[in-house]
């Protein structure tokens, strides 16, 4: 298959990736038209489902959740990564790094540690910085982060935002400064 290029940002589709492709896409383009339509059908689950809804700061509920928005697009959807990434922690270390940040996301919530706002954003960056999975990373934080805030009656945040500067902002909070990405979100 040739015809997907990278963008800044993105993790890059191996050939082996490639041959995971569940639908009829030969270009970036055509791939991001399919997934854009399963992370649509996705939210719409999401906002029926009691299981998601039960188990979301659970690791098997993520890999649910990322199943469910790529699970039409790719065959290893909802599957953790086995392969080294240009970003991410190490495969083997990725289940242990994902319980711990969940359970810390769950520690902030019971404790009020911090708003809701802040604990959502501050577990979407530990999903990004795990990179659970071979693609979709980003955009399963970003909607790990707003199903968080709707099961607790917030609105999404609007992640709207210029994709450089939301680059930016994460590799700002990759070095413990969350500035730049709380306040694209406020």
């Amino acid at each position: 298959m040739t015809g997907f290029e990278t963008l800044r940002g993105q993790t890059p589709l191996s050939p082996d990736d490639q041959q995971g492709i569940l639908v009829p896409a030969n270009t970036q383009h055509e791939l991001d038209v399919w997934e854009k339509r399963n992370i649509e059908s996705a939210r719409l689950w999401a906002l029926r489902s009691r299981k998601l809804r039960a188990r979301l700061l659970e690791v098997d509920g993520i890999c649910l959740l990322h199943s469910k928005m790529f699970g039409e697009v790719w065959e290893w959807a909802g599957r953790f990564r086995t392969k080294e990434l240009n970003i991410g922690v190490a495969p083997e270390l990725v289940q242990d790094s994902l319980k711990s940040a969940l359970d810390d996301a769950k520690h902030w919530l019971e404790h009020e540690v911090c708003s809701e706002r802040k604990a959502a954003v501050l577990l979407h960056h530990r999903l990004a910085l795990i990179h659970p999975f071979p693609n979709g990373n980003g955009r399963l934080a970003r909607e790990v982060a707003d199903q968080l805030l709707l099961q607790r009656g917030f609105p999404r945040i609007n992640w709207g935002v210029e994709r450089d500067a939301y680059l930016k902002a994460l590799r700002a909070a990759d070095r413990q400064d969350f500035s730049l990405l709380l306040s694209l979100i406020e």
